[in-house]
């Protein structure tokens, strides 16, 4: 089983680079602190689409695709695990 991402844009603006190659992997923990496969972090993506989010703005990110997102201010935002068999 895996999850993908619901993000929501409450607030602010926000930029979203996804798909492409994931460098420098690593395996981040989950919310009780324990190693989670399913959750892989990086440092960086190479080829992804940037994607530009605004407060209203909705963005599904499958399971397994890699992404990334950075903000030069503040913005608030939902994130939505959706898990997918």
């Amino acid at each position: 089983k895996t999850t993908g991402d619901l993000w929501h844009c409450l607030d602010g603006k926000i930029i979203f680079t996804c798909g492409g190659k994931l460098f420098g992997t690593r395996i981040n923990n989950n919310i009780q602190g324990e190693p989670d496969p399913n959750e892989i972090g990086g440092s960086k993506i190479k080829d992804g689409k940037r994607i530009a989010m605004k407060a209203g703005d909705w963005l599904w990110i499958p399971p397994g695709q890699p992404h990334q997102h950075r903000c030069d201010g503040m913005a608030r935002l939902i994130i939505i695990k959706i898990l997918q068999s």
